[in-house]
């Protein structure tokens, strides 16, 4: 019988799952909402076998659908689509006797205070971290973090809900704002009703994305990432492969290591978030899951290793990767973003004549509040390869400077009738 590979939300960078399943030779079921913004990507849709439509939120409901699929096609392997269900997806390998990681230390590879926590018990260097849910609390965290500090969620995901603040009327606005949060718009499921107030780290901004064949990670990546300062933490462009060499570099897989072995990563994809105080790691966020943001296209562009692939390969219980990474050139992604306020149209014919863009993804039209607040704030993106990382970053800057913002009318808005 053929593996069967179930996906748990195939979102985002997870949207390439069921192909890479299905290149592999297996059945593919996939678990999800499937609707309004959390719609599954048409590109994903061929290759699945078996569609289950379902709010994964819902445990015990998908804890029934994982077993009437088990017992009709014995599952082989269980993975998570998004991050958000990285916790359910390694409980459900773990019920059927698959691969799954440490399932002591699951949650803190989705709870951001559990994350900091786990981080604090292994000597992991990381931001001073204080769980906030009243005003006092927040003001004391940051008299002990200092200004600015850094205020976020901790179960959101892309940036969302990460404030810089400078002085104690900002940190107190930003808590607010995560204090009085609505449940989840699409999952509908409860949010957490504190903050985090943690201490900012400054330097240069670094991911690590490696997968796990079993123990500790086999393949390692390290992209270089261009990030707003504040208020807000935008991630406007990355580039592969970073620009760290010797003792730098080497400090950075010895602390990718550490962070395998102190949240239980054995297995499938992991993406570090690293800032370098100094020269040395401090871990900001880890998650199980693919890096978003087109990094592992990157990576396969300047390397030849396709992550996706590995990744369901090592759910499915490879040993090793089927190739290391072997840098031929560099790959760079910048994302676009408005120059004002106002409604647009987007000309990108200029930039698409450079032989070096390898994907331009431009709406024709948009209309833009000026602010830069998260990755909804982007409108698409410019993706280019070239001989070196540095080369890359260079072509991808001057192509972005070649895409024309036309200032158009602003759409009218309809008057009430009285």
């Amino acid at each position: 019988m053929s593996e069967h590979v179930c996906i748990v939300e195939p979102l985002s960078s997870g949207a390439g799952l069921p192909a890479a399943a299905k290149a592999l030779g297996a059945h593919v079921s996939v678990m999800a909402l499937d609707a309004g913004p959390v719609r599954l990507e048409d590109s994903c849709r061929p290759w699945i076998d078996t569609l289950i439509r379902i709010n994964v939120s819902d445990t015990d409901a998908v804890l029934r659908a994982a077993e009437r699929l088990h017992d009709t096609h014995p599952i082989t392997a269980v993975i998570p689509g998004f991050e958000y269900f990285v916790p359910l997806a390694h409980r459900l390998a773990a019920r059927f006797g698959l691969a799954c990681n440490d399932l002591r230390h699951i949650d803190a590879l989705r709870l951001k205070d559990r994350m900091a926590e786990r981080a604090r018990q292994c000597g992991l260097r990381i931001p001073r971290t204080h769980k906030v849910a009243t005003e006092r609390q927040a003001l004391k965290a940051a008299g002990d973090v200092g200004y600015p500090a850094v205020v976020k969620a901790p179960d959101t995901a892309a940036s969302c809900d990460v404030y810089k603040v400078r002085s104690p009327e900002e940190l107190l606005e930003c808590c607010a704002r995560i204090w009085r949060r609505p449940p989840e718009a699409d999952w509908e499921y409860p949010v957490a009703a504190f903050a985090l107030v943690q201490e900012m780290i400054t330097g240069p901004e670094i991911s690590v994305e490696t997968v796990a064949f079993g123990s500790g990670p086999a393949l390692v990546n390290v992209t270089d990432k261009l990030v707003t300062d504040g208020p807000h933490f935008v991630e406007l462009g990355h580039t592969v492969p970073s620009a760290l060499r010797g003792p730098e570099l080497a400090r950075v897989h010895r602390f990718a290591q550490r962070v395998h072995e102190a949240y239980g990563i054995r297995v499938g994809a992991a993406h570090i978030e690293l800032r370098l105080r100094d020269g040395d790691p401090v871990l900001i966020e880890v998650g199980a899951r693919l890096a978003g943001d087109r990094i592992i296209d990157l990576v396969e562009l300047a390397t030849g290793v396709d992550m996706t692939r590995e990744t369901v390969r090592a759910f499915l219980g490879a040993r090793a990767p089927e190739r290391e990474p072997a840098h031929a050139g560099g790959a760079c992604v910048r994302f676009i973003t408005a120059p004002a306020a106002g409604r647009f149209r987007l000309d990108g014919s200029a930039a698409l004549r450079s032989p070096s863009v390898h994907d331009l993804v431009l709406p024709a039209e948009i209309e833009s509040s000026g602010l830069l607040r998260d990755y909804r704030d982007r409108h698409g993106h410019l993706l280019v390869r070239a001989g070196t990382a540095t080369e890359a970053a260079q072509h991808a800057d001057k192509c972005l400077g070649l895409i024309t913002f036309t200032p158009l009318p602003a759409t009218p808005h309809p008057r009430s009738s009285t």
